[in-house]
């Protein structure tokens, strides 16, 4: 439990780091539907220097707005993710000090179940599931010396946060995943019938 004064201080910090700053998102597309996912998004007003085409989705920058837009309107994504850290780790040591000293307090609500999705290529660190406990074990460390979450949310219970940990060559990514269900059942449609492929 934490007092009223470090709930307001986690406030402003989540206003000024959080939405008063430009981030780095990721828009997930199924292959080959990665271009007319940028035009979608260069629709909604971002400029083409905040647009980078790469395998598996968009890379765009923008501020918590832009995402918000991008998970209501984009029909070729699947989720959006929410860039939080990019680190080098040889080692679990690394990787536990690294994973500790990111502000999870920021990001995920008090007491709201999480998903650690790990994936490694050509990483010295290959174990995925052991690079996910390091994860959980450094966000629980991370809370014991700041404090609790950032506050209860609704539908924690419906819509556990998922955190994507990607390595690439020792190269870790964190992500935080925005879109909660995948976009594709946001339920736009109200009438529709049996397919085998998603809508995207």
């Amino acid at each position: 439990m934490t007092d009223g004064k470090t709930g307001m201080n986690r406030d402003r910090r989540i206003k000024r780091h959080v939405q008063g700053k430009a981030h780095t998102f990721f828009a997930v597309t199924a292959p080959g539907l990665e271009p007319l996912c940028r035009e979608e998004l260069s629709a909604l007003g971002l400029p083409a220097e905040a647009l980078t085409v790469t395998q598996g989705g968009v890379l765009f920058q923008g501020r918590i707005h832009d995402c918000y837009q991008a998970n209501l309107t984009l029909r070729m994504a699947n989720r959006v993710l929410m860039r939080i850290a990019s680190f080098t780790a040889t080692n679990f040591r690394q990787l536990a000090k690294k994973l500790a000293a990111l502000p999870w307090e920021l990001f995920v609500y008090e007491d709201a179940p999480v998903q650690i999705r790990a994936s490694t290529r050509q990483s010295r660190l290959y174990h995925t599931e052991a690079v996910a406990e390091q994860c959980e074990a450094a966000m629980a460390k991370r809370w014991e010396v700041v404090g609790a979450g950032a506050g209860k949310g609704a539908d924690i219970a419906r819509f556990p946060q998922q955190v994507f940990l990607r390595a690439v060559k020792d190269a870790f990514t964190v992500s935080i995943d925005s879109s909660g269900e995948m976009l594709y059942k946001r339920g736009l449609k109200t009438q529709g019938g049996r397919a085998p492929l998603r809508e995207t």
